[in-house]
């Protein structure tokens, strides 16, 4: 199985293209679009989601399955010995990917399962729940490429001394900061740490809002409230921005938290952001990726400001190294290129 979180049109088009291109390797195949819509009772249910299902991989139903619980044997049943293609688009709970999809067991070897969802949650539950092996990448918004976690390169130092900062209790301030120019890879860093396992332990309550230079503070307590409330999120497009900020407050009140602002690019966004934060802070913490040091003073961030700098020659050759020649199978004669290409730029961008 194969989980894509993130928001933005961005998803749609890969996964599409993506369907389009490997859908001839697979004897069957269903791409279920708008699943969150489709659920509803308009939409016609998850049974109904689950007669499509079939009827695109060519099994007849002839009759209304008439329950869920019907409808995941059918599918166990009728697809366990194929293998097939499903693309699960649009997902926003739990119940939604155990009727379609709940174990790898019920496809037929060498199938792919590909989920697209704005909340990365519901993967984290859907592993959790049922004991499937799930690959996880985030589409950022804006952004037409992937990011997969385990090929991050050069950031374990990074890594520990932010979360140490995050432990630090008793010290002054409740905000971190990560500073550096546009490429150094502290978004990157920043969801190492939002997605890792001890976080999630330290961290119930967790939120994630992308700022950049054109920000609009609706927008930034829109996508925060998306990760506090998930199921109550999709009917807030008509709240003003005043109304999302106290919600977002009322959401965080009382809770150990964690609310990462992704690259803030000035004083300005962190005023207007700021006052969504309780003023009884139960050990929650912000953490802010910024380009802009003043920032971080301006937010009263920890010291020492976690500044990321370029990556040495060693830890570029392996990022390179991994990137172009272990996952695009260039032929090993062109490693020497390779390697000049790389003592040439000093050190790369994560």
């Amino acid at each position: 199985m194969l989980g894509i979180h993130g928001d933005g049109d961005e998803i749609n088009k890969f996964v599409a293209e993506l369907y389009n291109k490997i859908r001839p390797h697979f004897v069957t195949a269903s791409f279920l679009s708008n699943i969150s819509e489709k659920t509803n009772e308009s939409g016609g249910g998850l049974e109904h989601l689950q007669e499509t299902l079939l009827s695109e991989m060519g099994e007849e139903v002839r009759t209304k399955i008439g329950s869920t619980f019907k409808g995941s044997s059918e599918i166990k049943q009728r697809l366990g010995q194929k293998r097939v293609l499903l693309v699960l688009d649009d997902v926003d709970n739990i119940q939604q990917l155990d009727s379609l999809a709940r174990r790898m067991d019920w496809f037929g070897p060498g199938s792919r399962i590909i989920i697209t969802t704005r909340y990365e949650d519901v993967l984290d539950d859907h592993i959790l729940n049922n004991c499937v092996e799930v690959k996880k990448y985030c589409i950022a918004e804006g952004s037409s490429s992937t990011v997969k976690e385990e090929n991050v390169v050069g950031l374990e130092k990074d890594f520990e001394i932010v979360i140490n900062q995050l432990k630090e209790e008793d010290s002054p301030g409740n905000v971190v900061s990560i500073v550096g120019m546009g490429g150094l890879g502290k978004t990157t860093l920043a969801r190492k740490i939002y997605n890792s396992d001890e976080v999630k332990m330290l961290f119930p309550c967790r939120a994630w809002a992308t700022v950049s230079k054109d920000y609009s503070g609706k927008e930034v307590f829109k996508s925060l409230f998306k990760c506090l409330k998930p199921s109550a999120s999709k009917f807030e497009d008509s709240s003003s921005e005043e109304e999302l900020k106290q919600k977002v407050k009322k959401c965080l009140e009382g809770k150990k938290y964690l609310v990462v602002l992704d690259d803030v690019w000035d004083s300005k966004a962190w005023r207007t952001i700021k006052n969504c934060f309780p003023e009884n802070n139960n050990g929650g913490m912000i953490l802010v990726t910024t380009r802009n040091d003043q920032v971080a003073y301006v937010s009263e961030s920890k010291k020492p400001h976690h500044k990321l700098s370029f990556m040495d020659k060693e830890r570029s050759w392996e990022l390179f190294h991994k990137e172009v020649f272990c996952r695009r199978n260039c032929p090993p004669e062109l490693e020497s290129i390779g390697r000049s290409i790389v003592e040439t730029c000093k050190g790369l961008p994560r």
